[in-house]
Order: structure tokens, then sequence, then C-alpha cells
């Protein structure tokens, strides 16, 4: 504890510094052994990519991490527990000063004084009962070892939007969550500079406890779900948007011979479901996105044998 001190009160010292010190609820059972990364993370807003410009070990409950000589500009920092270390399981990877997302993380805005920015870890919750969820991640749409990615973190939530716990995908690109309980839970892979679109409503059920394939692929820009069943097609095959970018409404024209229900759905730039509607795929669609803040945004319109996102960019 006093090492953890002493070393954040001469980051503090320096004239040129990001640095803060890594704490949660002294009632979770964590373990002052517990070890994180650290990454210093820059936000391009114009290619809307996420990187991280520096990284550090550190271990223990209020253990120190410092950033020296950072140019000045708008960063953000997150702290990953590192799996395999006492008490990393009960923590979950947490951007200061205590969200799960960088979306909503506090914006640190550096110049040439210190920065102070700690990091409040986000805690899991153990579950118990029959259910599994399972899948892979891979750079086409066909899981295999030799398109999985490895070292993805896939996070688990409830039907309440509650992180439960996470995982990496191991070296074939797998993974997996066991002894849930029933219930519906969303699957939400994470990686820098990708945008996410999660799988929702993914139930376990007293008939049906086991989901075995939720496999995502990666793309030069997203993470998302392949869905069974359905291809990704030409978006002139199934929607036109307009107009794009957008101040108060968008309208969804769809293509000669679309007809049944589809679902359309709106996503924001870390994967979120901001609004959904299941219309009759005739004619025109309508969504009002007035409401929205100013910023990227991913419409995806799904029938029962095609999909398709377009990016949306919403101006006030």
């Amino acid at each position: 504890m006093l090492t953890a001190c002493t070393g954040f009160v001469a980051a503090q010292a320096q004239n040129n510094v990001i640095t803060g010190m890594i704490q949660w609820d002294s009632t979770i059972n964590a373990s002052n052994t517990t070890s994180f990364l650290v990454y210093l993370i820059v936000h391009d807003t114009a290619a809307n990519t996420l990187t991280a410009v520096d990284s550090q070990q550190v271990t223990g409950w209020l253990a120190s991490y410092s950033f020296l000589n950072p140019a000045p500009g708008l960063y953000r920092t997150k702290a990953a527990p590192i799996l395999g270390t006492p008490g990393a399981s009960l923590l979950l990877p947490t951007y200061h000063d205590s969200s799960l997302y960088w979306s909503t993380a506090t914006i640190i805005s550096h110049g040439t004084g210190p920065n102070y920015a700690p990091i409040n870890m986000r805690t899991g919750v153990n579950t118990s009962g029959p259910g599994f969820i399972g899948g892979n991640i891979s750079a086409g749409a066909n899981k295999g070892t030799g398109a999985g990615i490895p070292g993805i973190m896939v996070a688990l939530l409830s039907n309440t939007n509650q992180t439960l716990k996470y995982v990496y995908t191991d070296a074939n690109g797998d993974y997996s969550f066991n002894n849930l309980p029933l219930g519906t839970y969303t699957v939400f892979p994470e990686a820098l500079n990708y945008i996410t679109i999660e799988a929702t409503n993914i139930a376990i059920t007293s008939g049906s406890t086991s989901v075995n394939s939720l496999n995502f692929k990666q793309t030069p820009t997203h993470i998302k779900l392949i869905p069974a069943g359905i291809s990704d097609v030409p978006a002139a095959n199934l929607f036109a948007m307009y107009p794009n970018p957008a101040n108060t409404t968008v309208d969804i024209r769809f293509a000669d011979g679309q007809s049944g229900k589809v679902n359309v759905s709106v996503t924001d730039v870390t994967g979120r479901l901001v609004m959904t509607d299941q219309v009759d795929a005739r004619g025109n669609h309508q969504i009002n996105v007035a409401q929205l803040q100013s910023g990227t945004y991913f419409i995806k319109v799904a029938s029962d044998k095609a999909a398709h996102t377009q990016k949306l960019v919403v101006v006030h």
C-alpha cells in the first residue's frame, strides 16, 4: 500500500503526466495481488478509431499508473484485469473513472500539466445455473482454427444491460460462458479500432440450456454476429437510406420485390442498441433521429433471408 501511494505522489511531482490509482469496492473479495494492464487511449474522431498509444502493467488495490510526457490532446485510460491473477475474474475492464464503455468514459483533456485520472473498477456477478453460451470470432464467415482470432474480449450482459462477466477468445478464436441461470442475455465483443454489432436476446430456457454457435466475424471496421442461415447482401438489393447525413428524420426505401416483416435497428458506435422496430418491407419507412446526439450510427435491416448494415451520420 505504501509503495503504491509513494509511486503516485512521485508521479504527481511530474509536470507532464496522466496518472491515477486503481481501486474497487472493498467488500469485493478481490486480491491485492490482482494485476492489470492499463492503456492510454486516443480516439480519432475523423476515422472513428480507438488506438492504445501506451500501456503498462500494475498490481494491487490502490496501485498507481503513470504515463509520462504525453502530447497535448484528449485521452481515455482503461484498466483490464489480467485473467489468471488472483481476483481478476471478479473485476471488469473499466475506463476512467468508472465506465465499461469508451463512449461514456471520462475524457482527459491533457495540456502540459499533471492530470489525475483514477479508475474505479466495476465488478462482475457470480452466476449459477445450467446455461451455456459459446461461439467463435473469426476473420471470415466460417468457424475454424485457421480464421479464429485470439485475445478478443467478450462481455456477457443481462437483459437489464448489467455486465455480468467477460472472457477472452482462445488461440482458436473460441469463447464460452457457463453456469448461467435461465434468462435472456447480450454478448458484446470489444476490440480497439472495431465497432461492435452485439448479439441480443440470447435466450437460455429450461428446454434449451445451450447456445453453442454464437459466432462473430471481424471485418475491416466491425465485429458483428454471423446470423444463422442469413447472408449479408449488398444494400441496393435490400434498402436505400436518405438523407445521409440526417438532421431530424431518415427515410428507408425498401427495394422492389421485398415483402413481409423486417427488423430495423439503430446502434451507436459502441454497438449499443438505441432504437428498434419491426415494419412491413413495402414502400418507405421513416425513422425519427431528432432525439439522437450528433455522431455516427449504424442502421441494420434484417429479414429472415438477408441482412445489411449502413452507416448513418446525424448532425444537429
